[in-house]
C-alpha cells in the first residue's frame, strides 16, 4: 500500500525518476516473494532508495542461504556494503542491522573459532543484536537472531567456552521461546529456531527444537516462497528424526544451516510452495528479515 501511494505522489509531481524507482521496487518485491532472487537483485541494482538497498540485501542473503551465490564470499561483502549504505540513510533501522548480523554469522561458520575470536565477530554480532532488541523489542526477528547468536556459538564449542563470550543454552532457548510466542505461524522464524536449537548439541534443547520444527512444518502463513522452503526443510528433519533418531536429524539440520545442502532453484521449489501465490500477500508482511 505504501508503494501505491508513493507512485501516486510521483505522478502528481511529475517525478519520473522517482516513479521508475518505486515501480522497480514493487516489481523486485514481487520477484523476491516468488524466489526469483537474481531478478530482484537486477531490478534494485540501479536504485538508491532505502527500500531498494534493503530488498537487495535480503535477496542476496536468501540466494546465499540457498547455496546459489555464484561467488559466496564476494556476495557477503556486497551484502555488508549494501546494509551499511541503508543504515547510513536510516540510522535507527533494524533490517540493515539484521543483515549485518547474518553476514557475521555466515562468515564465522566458514572460518575457525580462533579466526572468529581474533576478528571479534562474536562481540560485533552481540553489539548489533543488543541494538536491535532496543529498537524493535516486539519484533520476533529481534529474538530469533539473538537466539541464533547463542546457539551458533554453542554448536561450535563447549558450553564452558561459550560462557567466555556470553553465550548460553538458557538464553538461546529463552530468546527462541519469545520469538515463537510472537510469531508461532511464521515458518521462517520457527524453522530457523528449530534448526539452530537442534544443531546446538544440547540434550535439554532437543525437545524445544522438535516443537519449533513441528510449528514450522505445520505453518500455513507463508510470507514468501523462502518461508515455504523452510517449512519443507523442517518437515524433512522431523522425518529423519522419527525414522533414524536425533543424531542423523542433527546432521541434516547442520547441513542446512551451513549451506552445504544445494537447495532447489526457483523453478523447482517443493510442490506445496509452487501452489502458493506470494503476489497476493500484502506488502506489510514484508520479506523474510523484517524490521
Amino acid at each position: 500500500m505504501r508503494e501505491f501511494w508513493w507512485i501516486i505522489i510521483c505522478l502528481l509531481m511529475g517525478n519520473a525518476p522517482a516513479l521508475a524507482e518505486a515501480t522497480s521496487t514493487e516489481l523486485a518485491q514481487a520477484a523476491y516473494w516468488n524466489g526469483e532472487y537474481e531478478r530482484a537483485i537486477e531490478l534494485t541494482a540501479p536504485c538508491t532508495l532505502f527500500e531498494c538497498l534493503v530488498l537487495q540485501t535480503e535477496a542476496r542473503l536468501a540466494r546465499y542461504s540457498l547455496g546459489h551465490s555464484p561467488d559466496p564470499m564476494p556476495e557477503l561483502d556486497q551484502i555488508e556494503a549494501l546494509a551499511n549504505q541503508a543504515l547510513a540513510l536510516r540510522r535507527q533501522a533494524t533490517k540493515p542491522r539484521l543483515a549485518l548480523v547474518a553476514v557475521i554469522g555466515y562468515r564465522a561458520r566458514n572460518r575457525s573459532l580462533f579466526t572468529g575470536l581474533r576478528k571479534g565477530w562474536a562481540g560485533q554480532g552481540r553489539k548489533l543484536i543488543d541494538e536491535i532488541l532496543v529498537l524493535a523489542p516486539e519484533d520476533p526477528w529481534s529474538y530469533a537472531i539473538s537466539a541464533n547468536w547463542h546457539l551458533e556459538i554453542l554448536r561450535r564449542t563447549s558450553t564452558r567456552r561459550a560462557r567466555f563470550v556470553g553465550a548460553s543454552p538458557a538464553q538461546g532457548l529463552a530468546n527462541c521461546a519469545k520469538a515463537l510466542q510472537l510469531a508461532p505461524r511464521d515458518a521462517t522464524i520457527t524453522g530457523q529456531c528449530g534448526l539452530a536449537l537442534l544443531a546446538a548439541r544440547q540434550k535439554e534443547l532437543e525437545a524445544p527444537a522438535i516443537h519449533a520444527l513441528q510449528l514450522a512444518a505445520s505453518a500455513s502463513d507463508h510470507q514468501d516462497i523462502f518461508a515455504c522452503l523452510r517449512q519443507d526443510q523442517a518437515a524433512r528433519v522431523l522425518s529423519v528424526y522419527a525414522q533414524s533418531g536425533v543424531k542423523l536429524a542433527r546432521r541434516l539440520a547442520v547441513t542446512i544451516l551451513l549451506v552445504r545442502e544445494k537447495s532447489k532453484s526457483a523453478t523447482g521449489w517443493p510442490i506445496q510452495c509452487g501452489q502458493s501465490n506470494p503476489l497476493e500477500i500484502a506488502p506489510e508482511s514484508g520479506p523474510d528479515i523484517p524490521g
